[in-house]
């Protein structure tokens, strides 16, 4: 009689176990996972995880050109993008070019690009090519020390802006200094449009040094952007070389790695970068 008494206590404890396990799941968090999708979600435009393929996963939209040396290997979730030359991808993304605030989201593995190193690796130009530049572009800078100088460009219809990490425009205050090579970190770029203010966070950290904060146009608050009418954004490479048959040497390709690619249409808060990041975390 004990030994049935022992089973039926025994399951009992069981289905309570069970089904607080299940009462949890209601919540939208499994096994302390969070789903980095429901992260200012109404702002999402556009997300390119390149797990193993080359896809828009919102629109479902495969990119429309690639090179010849297109690669994924093992990244900081699931398979990332392989940097290499002619590794590059195009998107047709329209939808991006109705943004007038922008958050640009994504985990970065980037070596060191010394002085000695010619080449100049590009990670995402929004395509305008009425402007070197384009629209917007995310590229780095060489520097002799273990960390990484990103240079980030956006031009709007009157006004265009540079933020650079590299530590010589502000020797105060050298900004490359949080971001390490040769090494996983999650990066955030965002411009608020009502704030008119610029914010970078890396591993959910606002690093933003504070005279990089406010953007002006014209000596006032630069508040909205207009982009050209582009519809192509390209991944790892210069548009002068991917698509005019440019030999500069000094433009170089991607040698890292890219994965979890995320843009937004508005500038997220620190909260918002924060909550990003912890649910990035949560996934691995």
């Amino acid at each position: 009689m004990k030994k049935i008494f022992s089973m039926m206590a025994a399951s009992a404890a069981a289905i309570a176990v069970l089904a607080s396990c299940n009462n949890g799941n209601q919540s939208g968090i499994d096994d302390g996972k969070i789903d980095p999708s429901t992260i200012a979600s109404d702002a999402l435009v556009a997300y390119i995880p390149f797990d193993g393929s080359a896809v828009e996963a919102l629109s479902k939209t495969e990119a429309s050109e690639k090179g010849s040396a297109v690669s994924y290997v093992n990244g900081r979730r699931g398979k990332c993008l392989q940097g290499a030359e002619n590794g590059y991808l195009i998107f047709n993304l329209p939808q991006l070019n109705k943004m007038s605030s922008f958050s640009i989201s994504m985990w970065i593995n980037q070596p060191t690009v010394p002085s000695s190193q010619a080449p100049v690796p590009c990670y995402i130009s929004f395509l305008n090519s009425e402007n070197f530049w384009n629209d917007l572009a995310i590229v780095t800078d060489r520097r002799d020390d273990d960390f990484i100088a990103y240079k980030l460009y956006w031009k709007s219809e009157t006004y265009d802006v540079w933020k650079t990490s590299d530590g010589k425009t502000d020797e105060a205050y050298d900004w490359g200094m949080a971001y390490p090579a040769n090494r996983w970190t999650h990066i955030i770029w965002s411009y608020d449009e009502n704030t008119s203010e610029f914010h970078a966070f890396v591993n959910g950290v606002d690093v933003t040094p504070e005279n990089y904060v406010a953007v002006l146009a014209n000596d006032a608050p630069a508040g909205a952007i207009t982009f050209h009418p582009f519809t192509q954004v390209l991944i790892n490479g210069w548009r002068q070389k991917v698509l005019e048959g440019a030999t500069d040497e000094w433009m170089g390709w991607m040698n890292g790695q890219m994965d979890e690619l995320r843009i937004y249409n508005k500038g997220l808060n620190a909260t918002e970068a924060k909550n990003l990041y912890d649910a990035e975390i949560s996934q691995l």
